[in-house]
């Protein structure tokens, strides 16, 4: 007899699309469908949705109401908003009653949530449903922030509302302080890069073909530290005029204001020639293998998928030494590992790697091989769906004491 499919309700709650939604589709894309019958549900309409129905996934879009900042900058410190907790306390109450409803209506097997909004009310929703739920957590949890209390509070929640916690990397998982038994490490697949080859880059950006590029890809956010990049390319092209920097991505999220700012710091300190902006390239992993490296200049980041991408293009990469980023940068031997919000350390790390080609790409397959060997994308996969069966198994078989 043949085993029926595990539904699987996966909740997210923007339209958008950052590395959360890029890989949740990596994984509802690989996911076989005589094992998992999967349904994306957004509270958004926009580019995530979009691409999910063009591969062909089963998308449904509901309007939900949005949270509110939870604290203000007072005298330059950062307090808590009673209000604004107060107002997203009702909201995500909200948002719950009409999940269980979507829920109630699709009847899945089990519940995933992929944003910090969707932990909120998909757990709230799955736990009135009487449906196990894992959180698909892809961000560190600021373990200083509010005193502590932010990271107090998701352990608190993290215990009533989630089933299981799958984080995207082992700093996450730590960053959340829940033990083995309530969370697992699964690190993302990462594939070969498409068969076909992308427009020539230096040809469309009137460069050079002796130019050396150092690339980016991410959302253009405070986060990731771009400003420092800013001063560290300042650095390089004083002493290597041939290097240009080339930017994939877009500010997300209500960060417009900070992309305004670096485009203003870029002009001031007289780079512009050498900065160059192409905005979200949907197919920018066909592009990886016309740069030198990749540069990661992250204030946090939980692991960095455009690391993954340039490893298997066979280039190394600079990064820094923050959270998920040594899980995938393995130091002086796939890239180089430099203190955040350096700009010179940054500027020293991507010129030993121009300046020295061979090593630069010996590091190049050696990062190639570890992403081949960790981050394996059929590893991936299986590793999910084991996940489902044993919590599946678990509430039809429970132990007794």
């Amino acid at each position: 007899m043949n085993k029926k499919p595990i539904r699987v309700a996966y909740l997210d709650a923007t339209g958008e699309m950052g590395g959360a939604e890029h890989l949740l589709l990596v994984l509802l894309d690989g996911l076989p469908r005589d094992v998992v019958d999967p349904l994306l549900i957004c509270a958004a309409e926009g580019p995530f949705p979009d691409q999910a129905r063009a591969r062909g996934i089963p998308t449904q879009v509901i309007s939900l109401p949005r949270l509110r900042p939870v604290s203000r900058v007072i005298w330059r410190q950062k307090t808590l908003d009673p209000l604004a907790v107060t107002i997203n306390a009702a909201t995500i109450l909200i948002a719950a009653v009409q999940m269980a409803h979507v829920l109630k209506d699709v009847h899945p097997d089990l519940v995933q949530t992929n944003s910090t909004f969707a932990h909120l009310y998909g757990g709230l929703a799955a736990r009135w449903c009487g449906l196990p739920c894992i959180w698909y957590f892809h961000d560190l949890v600021e373990t200083r922030r509010l005193r502590g209390n932010i990271v107090r509070f998701w352990r608190l929640l993290a215990s009533v509302l989630a089933t299981h916690i799958v984080a995207v990397s082992r700093a996450v998982l730590d960053s959340l302080g829940v033990g083995d038994a309530k969370g697992t490490v699964i690190y993302a697949g990462q594939t070969d890069p498409p068969a076909t080859t992308a427009p020539d880059l230096r040809a469309r950006l009137s460069l050079p073909q002796d130019a050396r590029l150092v690339g980016y890809v991410g959302r253009i956010a405070h986060v990731k530290a771009l400003d420092v990049l800013a001063k560290a390319a300042q650095r390089v092209v004083s002493t290597a005029p041939q290097v240009h920097f080339v930017l994939f991505g877009e500010a997300l999220f209500g960060q417009t204001g900070y992309k305004q700012a670096l485009v203003e710091q870029v002009a001031s300190i007289g780079i512009g020639d050498h900065w160059h902006w192409l905005g979200y390239t949907q197919d920018v992993s066909s592009y990886l293998s016309q740069i030198d490296c990749l540069t990661l200049p992250s204030r946090r980041e939980a692991l960095g998928l455009a690391l993954l991408e340039a490893g298997i293009a066979g280039k190394p990469a600079v990064g820094t030494h923050i959270g998920g980023i040594p899980e995938v940068i393995v130091d002086g031997e796939t890239g180089i590992l430099v203190p955040p919000e350096d700009s010179e350390a940054l500027a020293a790390a991507i010129l030993h790697l121009l300046q020295n080609p061979l090593q630069a790409e010996e590091m190049g397959r050696r990062a190639q091989a570890h992403v081949r060997d960790v981050f394996s994308l059929p590893r991936y996969y299986t590793e999910f769906i084991a996940l489902y069966d044993s919590i599946l198994d678990s509430r039809e078989n429970p132990v007794r004491l």
